[in-house]
């Protein structure tokens, strides 16, 4: 996955190295503690002070992200991810037909 991170990051015109270098603390912090949620002040953190990313988007973001991926809600995901991306092509998922 850090590979397909790095890759967006250079196709988006980003230094993956950079960034890599800027969000190591809280990659080593999640990977040695295993833990997500105990990871999100550290998170929020490195987001608002190291990218530079609104306090607002990065609460979000870390939230989210510790949560997406957990196994008690594998059904509900996909569905979440076709919600939030069918807008991008022009779906209104919302709508009824």
């Amino acid at each position: 996955m850090f590979i397909v991170h790095a890759i967006l990051l250079s196709f988006s015109g980003i230094n993956p190295i950079k960034i890599f270098k800027k969000v190591i603390p809280v990659l080593i912090f999640a990977f040695t503690s295993r833990s997500s949620a105990g990871s999100i002040a550290l998170n929020v953190e490195t987001q608002t002070q190291q990218l530079g990313i609104p306090e607002s988007i990065a609460n979000f973001s870390a939230s989210f992200g510790t949560t997406i991926g957990q196994n008690g809600c594998a059904g509900i995901y996909p569905a979440m991810l076709a919600v939030m991306v069918a807008p991008t092509v022009g779906i209104n998922p919302l709508d009824p037909i």
